[in-house]
């Protein structure tokens, strides 16, 4: 199993966007970077606004040894990133997404109240229909 992280800002939360791009440029530099920024953004949400946003994260970035600043303000200005988002947002919008979060398991959506317990149900379900259906046999011989 792997888990995927895909990005699909709301469009009425006014820094959503922007933390997006700041959590995809972290990660172009390393993977493990956007975690910190994304864990970051939740811890400090009632802290960060449109207008500090930028300088917020840019502040906790600095503060994570060997990382590139200069690289992250250029992706920040760039197109990639943007792409990149845009690129989940289609995927998101194909997929029926409306809302975050939003759980996909070997393509199955999650649907309702999203606990610990009913994932983990959820996942093996899913888990039982797959080794049922590589056991069945297909032979007729």
């Amino acid at each position: 199993m792997r888990v995927v992280f895909r990005n699909y800002p709301l469009s009425f939360h006014p820094w959503a966007l922007r933390a997006a791009l700041s959590g995809q440029c972290a990660a172009e530099q390393r993977p493990a970077d956007f975690w910190k920024i994304h864990d970051f953004f939740f811890d400090k949400q009632g802290e960060i606004s449109v207008g500090n946003i930028d300088e917020k994260a840019s502040g906790f970035l600095g503060g994570i040894p060997d990382f590139d600043l200069a690289r992250y303000d250029t992706c920040l200005s760039g197109d990639g990133a943007k792409r990149a988002i845009q690129a989940d947002i289609d995927l998101g919008n194909a997929n029926g997404v409306a809302g975050t979060p939003s759980v996909y398991v070997n393509g199955r959506k999650f649907a309702g109240e999203l606990t610990v317990e009913r994932l983990r149900d959820f996942i093996a379900g899913i888990r039982q229909e797959a080794t049922g259906a590589f056991n069945q046999r297909t032979d007729t011989r």
